[in-house]
């Protein structure tokens, strides 16, 4: 049974549903609206804020053996033509510290770059990963275990972070996360994204940009954590993958190009609904159905036809390999001959 809570309302609207019988309650935490920037030369009424009083009805429906699930997702700043602006935050960061002393990062986005050619430590952008980017680096949770092998495309990832101390009674694991061995897929921040899109836009260094220490944060890093606190005996799991559960994303088909010969052509693919498997085993574990978390059998890639061009350059180093062991082996005679 699924039910509307609108936190933002007024009066009647606003109060909490409550879960039919025999049923356990479960909460999805979207993040609230952003207020509309101000505008100077007109006057506005005065608006709603998410504030103390929508995070203290948050504490109640958690307070003992609670359930919740937090979406998160990387956003940027509200541009206005009146001042600087403004900031980024997201509304149930002050809650999930205290209580849970769990921080999401939503002014940092994942980027994966490819590696230049021509500078050690440039990066170009790969357009597809920008809205399907393959993020499958699950831990042994039992959330994500089952997953490891599916194809699960992320966009607008932002990192959740563990904070150190956690507040006594509570546990903290990692479902998803980028680890340290992973070297072209970092979080970049808002200020760093800006730079970034400089760089495209002026055709500065063909389009090529660099990390830097001031706005690139390298992993390791959490994306999805799930947390437990013995005391209240509540369970919550934080998302920086939001985005991703949105039906318009779920039932998109996934665009790509591929080179066939010469040319490269526009394909689609299924929608990326792997990633509806992963709230449903997020919510299986919420509600203590850990055996009914399960997934279907991998996807395995039909293996496509090598091109023209490819074939010509597995041909020069398979050739390549075979001259350079036979002049070895050569000269290893002329020696012994010796």
């Amino acid at each position: 049974m699924v039910k509307e809570w609108n936190l933002g309302a007024e009066g009647d609207e606003a109060k909490k549903p409550e879960p039919d019988a025999d049923t356990t309650p479960l909460y999805v935490f979207v993040p609230p609206a952003s207020p509309p920037p101000p505008n100077p030369m007109m006057r506005q009424p005065p608006q709603k804020e998410f504030g103390p009083e929508q995070l203290k009805q948050v504490r109640e429906v958690l307070a003992e053996k609670g359930r919740g699930i937090f979406l998160a997702s990387w956003d940027m700043p509200p541009r206005t033509m009146f001042g600087p602006p403004m900031p980024v935050e997201y509304h149930y960061n002050e809650m999930l510290k205290d209580d849970w002393g769990i921080e999401v990062e939503v002014e940092y986005r994942l980027i994966r770059g490819v590696p230049d050619r021509k500078q050690p430590d440039g990066y170009a952008l790969d357009f597809e990963e920008l809205m399907y980017m393959q993020l499958s680096s699950f831990t042994d949770h039992v959330i994500g275990k089952p997953l490891k092998a599916r194809r699960m495309l992320m966009a607008d990832v932002c990192p959740v972070k563990k904070l150190d101390p956690v507040p006594e009674g509570v546990t903290i694991q990692p479902v998803l996360e980028v680890p340290a061995t992973v070297h072209d897929l970092w979080a970049e921040s808002n200020r760093g994204i800006e730079r970034i899109v400089r760089v495209l836009t002026t055709g500065e260094r063909r389009g090529v940009f660099s990390k830097r220490p001031d706005t690139s944060w390298e992993p390791p890093f959490s994306v999805i954590l799930a947390a437990e606190n013995a005391n209240t005996e509540s369970k919550i799991v934080v998302m920086g993958t939001g985005i991703c559960y949105l039906e318009g994303y779920l039932t998109r088909r996934v665009t790509r190009s591929e080179h066939t010969g010469k040319r490269r052509v526009l394909l689609t693919d299924a929608p990326p609904m792997e990633n509806a498997e992963l709230v449903v085993n997020t919510m299986y574990w919420l509600c203590g159905r850990e055996d009914l978390i399960a997934s279907g059998p991998a996807e395995v890639p039909r293996v496509p036809p090598i091109g023209a061009g490819n074939r010509q350059n597995l041909w020069l180093i398979t050739t390549g390999w075979a001259f350079a062991i036979l002049i070895a082996g050569g000269m290893m005679m002329m020696i012994r001959r010796k």
